[in-house]
């Protein structure tokens, strides 16, 4: 397989334990002396990591001896250094799949590390398996500084389009995005989504999104139709059903939970599929006519098609059914509203069933989506969606958990009021 692209990895919170990192700085500086909470911040205008040799490290510790009010001399802290940094863990499952790419593209490591760290990931990780190590303190430049990111540039074969970089800080990932590169801000957390990002960067030569759009009038028109269809089937099972005002007033009470339910399974069945929770987000846009809950990775066709049909049938059809046996005329309205919510899941998931051999992801769009595969899909008709254009990456930065629009809130205010009122009347 021919190799024409680079993986660069960060070291600390995606291969080695950030936190244990921290608490190792905490605990080096206490045996040496100095036992107070701030210790990282005030070494953060010292650049330990920038330092390229031990006589500079020796000449800044002179100053940072003094300024700690340390107890030790430079060779005392270098020892004391070594011994709590060899307990800290690193994760060789990541540190195994990294290697393992080295088939498929160039692999290696950008991270500031300090001069005493190099021989320790050396033991851990083996840098000789990694085709780049650009390590701080060999640069002299740490990130997010531009120079550094210039430096990896001036020294790989490779255009920016051709490089994706993985950290789990923003400034980091920002300053990649400036030089060109893809990128992807993760955790050892999210190992699942770094494999998964990881192989579809490695073959999106051969991949494209295409992306659609759903027709909200169409969308409207099915759950109109869907809603007019369940009233008449519950008419012919148990008669006509009405309401006492308090019943009224408690279920327009219960209508926003089980609208915020229905995303919530939405959620829980792509995590159950293996999604990363960190990439799932929640939206309100009544004035586009959806709730919504978006899953900001790529997923199988199988988890998607689980994901859209899971809150019609749990809060749908099975509510509805025992609404019917429990002749509870509360809990069949509201299983009839889900149902006619799931409108535009249910057209989704009737045109994706026909589909061979796509990835679905969503992104910052709460109306569209992209369909990720080899195989050009722009020429696909399916009802009630509508192809916009074709992208080679998708915008999924706008990482807000929940976002509600104005209309949104206005409409949710009034069903509050509402239903206060029927109440006390």
């Amino acid at each position: 397989m021919k190799k024409n692209k680079l993986i660069l990895f960060d070291w600390g919170n995606i291969v080695e334990d950030g936190t244990a990192c921290k608490q190792a700085w905490f605990d080096l500086f206490a045996e040496a002396g100095y036992d107070a909470d701030d210790t990282r911040t005030r070494l953060r205008t010292y650049e330990l990591s920038s330092i390229k040799t031990e006589e500079e490290f020796k000449k800044t510790y002179k100053e940072m001896k003094k300024d700690f009010n340390l107890k030790v001399d430079f060779e005392g802290f270098k020892k004391i250094y070594l011994k709590h940094y060899a307990n800290i863990k690193y994760y060789p499952e990541i540190a195994e799949y990294e290697h393992s790419l080295g088939d498929k593209c160039y692999i290696g490591i950008l991270s500031n590390l300090c001069i005493f760290d190099k021989e320790r990931i050396d033991k851990q990780l083996g840098l000789a398996n990694y085709d780049y190590t650009f390590l701080s303190f060999e640069i002299g430049a740490k990130k997010p500084n531009k120079e550094i990111f210039e430096y990896v540039m001036d020294n790989v074969p490779f255009a920016p389009k051709d490089i994706i970089f993985i950290d789990d800080k923003d400034g980091n990932i920002n300053m990649a995005k400036e030089m060109g590169w893809n990128t992807l801000k993760a955790t050892h957390e999210d190992f699942d989504l770094i494999k998964e990002e990881c192989e579809n960067f490695i073959d999106n030569d051969n991949k494209k999104y295409y992306i659609y759009e759903m027709n909200i009038n169409t969308l409207n028109v099915l759950s109109i139709v869907l809603f007019a269809f369940m009233i008449i089937l519950t008419y012919i099972i148990k008669g006509n059903m009405r309401f006492e005002y308090q019943e009224l007033a408690l279920m327009l009470m219960l209508m926003i939970p089980y609208l915020i339910l229905h995303e919530l399974i939405h959620a829980l069945a792509y995590i159950i599929n293996g999604a990363s929770p960190k990439r799932i987000t929640f939206g309100a846009h009544l004035e586009k006519s959806v709730l919504c809950c978006l899953c900001k990775q790529n997923v199988k066709k199988r988890n998607i098609l689980i994901s859209l049909v899971s809150p019609f049938i749990v809060i749908g059809v099975v509510t509805y059914i025992i609404g019917i046996i429990l002749n509870n005329a509360m809990l069949i309205y509201l299983s009839i509203m889900n149902i006619s919510g799931c409108s535009g899941d249910l057209m989704m998931f009737l045109a994706f069933l026909k589909l061979k051999d796509f990835e679905y992801a969503e992104y910052d769009n709460p109306i569209s989506f992209g369909l990720y595969s080899k195989k050009d899909l722009s020429k696909e008709k399916m009802l009630g969606l509508k192809y916009i254009e074709t992208k080679n990456k998708l915008k999924q930065d706008d990482l807000k958990k929940i976002s509600i629009s104005k209309v949104s809130m206005i409409y949710f205010i009034c069903i509050i009021i509402g239903s206060l009122l029927l109440l006390f009347l």
